[in-house]
């Protein structure tokens, strides 16, 4: 089991994105990455208005690049998402609902810090509604703190055929197989 402790601002849960009533908007000037699985599912769109948007706007970051990240989505000539509509919606989300946005959409401006055995939940103040609850929400200063235990899950991961053969005509070999651990 892993142990660790958590620090979350009491205001953290009250934050919900007011979309096209906000003062301002997050869909513009800044990075908005894509990972493989939400790259192939605005791939293959079947709306003729997403479709067009991701053939111009998706783009794939080369192979080499020194990056670790998939793709990415190319601002418009106004530094803008291209998804994002006038009246400050977006078009994923109208569309193809909340479980297609993309990691960094879905968790804006949520953020988690881990340092030294805790981890820390916050709201980015670049976000005008989070500025606002800072402001105006009587126990903005305050913040809870628990323990988390996590269980650990073991898992077989298996062998290529070559280290499997190697594996096999080592003697005294302790496992046949590695052992991955993954948190639930």
């Amino acid at each position: 089991m892993k142990q660790y402790r958590e620090i979350i601002p009491l205001f953290y849960k009250k934050f919900k994105c007011i979309g096209d009533q906000c003062l301002s908007h997050c869909c513009r000037g800044w990075t908005i990455n894509i990972d493989k699985k939400t790259y192939k599912k605005y791939k293959t769109a079947h709306q003729i208005e997403i479709k067009e948007i991701t053939d111009k706007h998706l783009i794939k970051y080369p192979k080499g690049s020194g990056t670790n990240k998939y793709s990415f989505i190319a601002l418009d000539k106004d530094d803008k998402c291209p998804f994002f509509y006038r009246n400050k919606l977006c078009r994923i989300y109208k569309t193809l609902g909340p479980s297609a946005l993309s990691c960094i959409c879905q968790t804006y401006p949520r953020l988690k810090t881990q340092f030294d055995g805790y981890t820390q939940h916050s709201l980015s103040f670049s976000c005008p509604e989070v500025v606002r609850l800072v402001l105006f929400q009587p126990d903005s200063m305050k913040y809870k703190e628990n323990t988390v235990i996590e269980k650990v899950r073991i898992t077989r991961v298996s062998q290529s055929p070559k280290k499997k053969y190697k594996a096999q005509n080592k003697k005294k070999l302790g496992c046949s197989y590695f052992v991955r651990l993954s948190m639930h």
